[in-house]
């Protein structure tokens, strides 16, 4: 029996805190005393760290809700995030479209986003240069394929979301501010790879082992990581059910059936702005290429950060 895989990154960062928290109160269920069964050196010095790492995370934390400005800073960078990895999970998804030149498109787009790395550990202005670069990159594209690939709402959204983040990072109250938001991401960066340090150290011994001398510890963190899950999926499903345009009461309930063909009422757009799209950790569903984002929090997929490059003849 191990600890199930689930990916704390789809967690607000509240929520995340809660569930790290969680953990480090059961840490006394593993054998940390060098006289217990199952106990091992290593196993003591990852439990340690992810203590160290969790506090200060906790420390930042409390630190930042005293600033007016950082919750929202910091929700619209989430936002940010979500945006950047439903447009990278649709692109992977898509290269198995049936249709060759879509297929191939999407093939090309992916190849953009690996250029750039994972976004998701990376500092606030690291982050931010880098998908201004990546959006010049995507926008480049051609644009006829990007609307066949299904891929316009997503760049779109992508783009709304960057220029948010960008506009409160510019309008906070004090360079502290503007700084501790930063800190607070990377102080959870460190407090999520220190807790999947701990899992991976965890299963490996039960492997080793047996689960005796940790089957409490595993039982309990599973049971939060299920309840985490559930949670998860409610707020997808309450998403899924708010309207993302309320009509206008000036449209005809039937567009395709006007009272008088010569005069069609309403004669607005068309066009929806996606919106934002809702977390989700341990998820599998791969996004739907339709405005309105999609799900999704990071992958544990760690794609090495290396300088961006532009591809060339982009």
């Amino acid at each position: 029996m191990k600890i199930d895989v689930f990916n704390v990154n789809s967690l607000r960062a509240e929520d995340d805190f809660g569930y790290l928290g969680f953990v480090k109160r059961k840490l006394p269920l593993l054998p940390l005393v060098d006289t217990a069964a199952g106990y091992t050196v290593g196993l003591k010095e990852t439990a340690n760290k992810f203590t160290a790492a969790v506090d200060e995370f906790d420390d930042v934390l409390e630190k930042a809700k005293s600033l007016s400005s950082t919750k929202e800073a910091t929700q619209k960078d989430e936002d940010r995030d979500k945006a950047w990895n439903a447009f990278r999970r649709i692109a992977k998804a898509t290269k198995g479209h049936p249709n060759k030149e879509i297929a191939d498109f999407a093939v090309k787009t992916e190849e953009i986003f690996l250029q750039y790395g994972d976004m998701l550990p990376l500092a606030h202005q690291e982050e931010t240069a880098r998908i201004h670069n990546l959006l010049q990159d995507l926008k480049a594209l051609d644009t006829t394929k990007m609307n066949q690939a299904g891929f316009t709402p997503f760049l779109t959204d992508l783009e709304q979301k960057a220029t948010a983040y960008i506009t409160i990072s510019d309008t906070q109250s004090s360079e502290h501010g503007r700084r501790m938001v930063g800190i607070v991401k990377e102080k959870r960066a460190a407090a999520d790879t220190a807790y999947r340090q701990l899992v991976e150290t965890v299963n490996a011994l039960v492997i080793v082992n047996g689960d005796t001398a940790y089957k409490e510890f595993v039982l309990d963190l599973n049971g939060r990581i299920d309840q985490n899950k559930a949670m998860l999926a409610n707020r997808r499903t309450v998403a899924k059910k708010k309207p993302k345009d309320p009509k206008d009461p000036k449209d005809p309930k039937d567009p395709k059936q006007p009272k008088d063909p010569k005069k069609p009422e309403g004669g607005g757009d068309d066009i929806q702005i996606p919106s934002e799209p809702p977390k989700k950790p341990g998820d599998t569903e791969q996004p739907t290429p339709k405005p309105g984002g999609g799900t999704g929090g990071g992958d544990d997929i760690h794609v090495p950060s290396e300088s961006p490059k532009k591809p060339d003849g982009q």
